[in-house]
């Protein structure tokens, strides 16, 4: 799912993904602006730090964001969250804030092999 914009100023937004969750156009524009967001993909949320992909711009005061399959999750938040609960499945988690970073719950979880 590529994310173009969506803004619900304080209230809550809800994304969820058959496959990867993402912005639309590679820029810094917000992309996702709530009170507490709330992203679910079977694959990568934001794509991976390297020169080609960016990752998902959002505003939000709490993020909760869950991979069910192998992905990375590459946000940046542009003026302070809580990320409440952040899993990723066997993937890497990075979240960049413009503010202060409050960690109740992240987790990545590791593949069996």
């Amino acid at each position: 799912m590529s994310v173009a914009s969506v803004n619900a100023t304080i209230a809550a937004v809800e994304l969820s993904a058959g496959g990867a969750l993402d912005e639309a156009s590679n820029d810094a524009t917000v992309k996702i602006t709530g009170g507490v967001v709330t992203l679910a993909a079977v694959g990568a949320i934001g794509d991976n730090a390297d020169t080609t992909n960016a990752p998902l711009d959002i505003t939000a005061g709490t993020l909760v964001a869950t991979t069910s399959a192998a992905g990375v999750i590459y946000i940046i938040e542009s003026d302070g969250v809580t990320l409440q609960n952040v899993t990723s499945n066997s993937g890497n988690i990075r979240v960049q804030s413009g503010g202060a970073i409050v960690a109740t719950s992240v987790t990545r979880t590791a593949r069996l092999r």
